[in-house]
């Protein structure tokens, strides 16, 4: 008789890990796929999983084979900027033996380092020489995932400019409500205080155009569209576009990347449907159950997606909203443009991932506003029942004490207690400026489109222990 038995063992901020016992017969043994996110591994073979031995205990020793890479790095690779005193960078799960040594500046190691776990990892180093900066890591470096897998290492680069040029990314139309990939757009702002000739400079990966001579007034906007006499049938008023462009902008997730005309990248947005990008609603009923979806009146409901505040980094979908405006507002200034935005709230992560019923976990995030003071911070947690607790608040800390591992380094951290075997529990941040702009992560989240609830903050993270 053939048997089946899934257990699910713990997942990282709302994605299970589960373990699946392949049907066997009784007495055989079996094989098990670990599932996590796109990382699929099998573990040795154990006993057989026997219901008919309550209270039996069955120990599984997992293979891990996969090395740990890079997941995301900041400053991107190949941008212009006009600052270089820090990279911060996220692997792809947990690693040990992360020294400020082993990130190369040039020839010169890093001299400052905090994170832990899967990160993020904040380097920090004297500000090199303008020109030309190569990052690598050292060849010596002993990065390793908990599998003792070896972490590869690499290199990239980054232009040091300090007088680089202030050209961002404002408004994309990348699914718009026709379904005509002719309707899309990209807008581009100049924020500096002098013009700008763009002879020369690219937008490229999912489009490809190459800019022809052309100004950009400071202050001014720029659109870049697939098919100029399209877009000028539609925007009337709008004279300030060029065109026609080559490809067409996913309707889900595209990176839009900006060089001038050396090469150099001077901006690049990863736009997406989902994440910060949008907002979780309750969905349809599905075989007497709602899940969740997510919602952006920017995904094809007739709305653009607009950087609220150009001098805050265009790399975050917090800093972005969908236009007050049907169409957008190409080649004017944003609908929702503001000058002070809440605090983002970016990186968050917890560790252990899997925590044992005797581990603290250190929750960790990195936060930014346009004031250099710090930034309160809130953690609310609870274990997740059927009818749950209130939740518990704990202060979040940048001062090098209590596990945050370094003071002002814009890391915050928090510690949790220890929880009982296969607690799971929920927690999202809030934090506020000094004007009271709020945030909070994950988001709120809205009713389904009947106006089926709930709504609020209940579509939060969750680790299992």
């Amino acid at each position: 008789m053939n048997r089946w038995h899934t257990r699910e063992v713990g997942h990282r901020l709302g994605q299970p890990i589960h373990i699946h016992f392949l049907p066997t017969r009784a007495g055989d043994t079996d094989r098990e796929l670990v599932a996590c996110g796109r990382h699929h591994r099998y573990v040795r073979s154990t006993q057989c999983f026997r219901s008919e031995r309550p209270g039996a205990t069955w120990q599984y020793q997992f293979i891990d084979s996969t090395p740990p890479y890079v997941q995301s790095l900041t400053p991107l690779p190949r941008a212009t900027v006009a600052v270089l005193t820090n990279i911060v960078v996220t692997f792809s799960e947990a690693v040990t033996g992360v020294n400020a040594s082993d990130l190369i500046i040039n020839t010169t190691p890093a001299t400052g380092l905090s994170g832990s776990g899967a990160g993020p990892y904040r380097f920090t180093f004297p500000q090199p020489p303008q020109g030309t900066v190569v990052v690598s890591w050292s060849g010596s470096h002993g990065i390793r995932d908990l599998g003792n897998n070896p972490f590869a290492g690499g290199s990239w680069n980054y232009v040091l400019d300090t007088n680089s040029i202030g050209i961002v990314i404002s408004e994309i139309m990348y699914h718009p409500i026709s379904e005509n990939p002719l309707d899309e757009y990209i807008e581009l702002f100049n924020r500096d205080a002098s013009p700008v000739n763009l002879s020369g400079w690219r937008i490229s990966h999912g489009v490809d155009f190459t800019f022809p001579n052309v100004m950009i007034p400071a202050g001014g906007y720029l659109v870049v569209a697939p098919d100029v006499t399209t877009f000028k049938s539609k925007y009337t008023n709008v004279m300030n576009v060029v065109g026609n462009w080559a490809g067409t902008l996913s309707n889900s997730r595209e990176d839009i990347d900006l060089d001038d005309a050396r090469g150099n990248r001077v901006d690049s947005v990863r736009y997406a449907d989902e994440g910060d990008w949008a907002i979780r609603r309750r969905g349809a009923p599905d075989y007497g159950h709602r899940g969740w979806g997510w919602f952006a009146e920017h995904d094809g409901l007739g709305k653009s997606a607009e950087l609220i505040n150009p001098v805050v980094s265009n790399n975050s979908g917090q800093n972005w909203a969908s236009s007050l405006v049907p169409g957008g507002t190409p080649g004017t200034a944003n609908s929702v443009f503001a000058t002070n935005i809440a605090p983002l709230i970016r990186n968050v992560a917890h560790s252990p991932i899997v925590p044992k019923p005797t581990d603290l976990v250190l929750v960790t995030a990195e936060l930014s506003d346009e004031s250099d003071v710090r930034i309160p911070v809130t953690l609310y947690y609870r274990a997740d029942r059927a009818t749950p607790p209130p939740f518990t608040q704990v202060a979040m800390r940048d001062d090098g004490l209590n596990g945050d591992a370094s003071a002002g380094d814009g890391i915050y951290s928090a510690v949790l207690p220890a929880q009982a075997n296969n607690t799971v529990v929920e927690f999202y941040l809030s934090a506020s400026d000094l004007l009271g702009n709020a945030r909070t992560w994950p988001a709120p989240a809205i009713a389904a489109e009947d106006g089926t609830g709930p709504t609020g903050q209940v579509a939060n993270a969750l680790y299992q222990v």
